[in-house]
């Protein structure tokens, strides 16, 4: 029988790409950190930072690129976290999918990916 972790991986449609460069991630409402990418794909990603997510709740999103991609210094997304796990040294991890986003900044997030992927994780 499959563990979770193994089940949750074979529900993922496209895979995932760690980052050579951070990219962090800010609340749009607020302007507060949330905390830094730790991989993406053009349908989702997974956040880690010293705030807390809470499951099943949409977030507009900035992410701040480590230098600027087709011009844009940020990429605005809309997520809806999916699931959400806390450490005791009050790390947070987040998995968003993504649930809005224009054509313009998706194209600059597949130009993230291109630019500082590392490979599929």
């Amino acid at each position: 029988m499959a563990s979770s972790e193994e089940k949750k991986t074979d529900q993922r449609r496209l895979p995932r790409h760690a980052l050579s460069e951070p990219v962090n991630v800010y609340d749009r409402a607020t302007q507060s950190f949330m905390g830094r990418l730790v991989n993406i794909h053009a349908e989702g990603l997974m956040i880690m930072g010293n705030q807390a997510f809470e499951d099943e709740n949409i977030y507009q999103l900035d992410l701040q690129l480590p230098r600027p991609i087709n011009g844009h210094d940020m990429i605005a997304i809309g997520v809806d976290c999916l699931w959400s796990r806390s450490e005791e040294a009050h790390v947070h991890w987040a998995g968003c999918r993504v649930i809005d986003i224009s054509d313009e900044a998706l194209r600059d997030l597949e130009a993230l990916i291109e630019l500082f992927g590392q490979g599929t994780v």
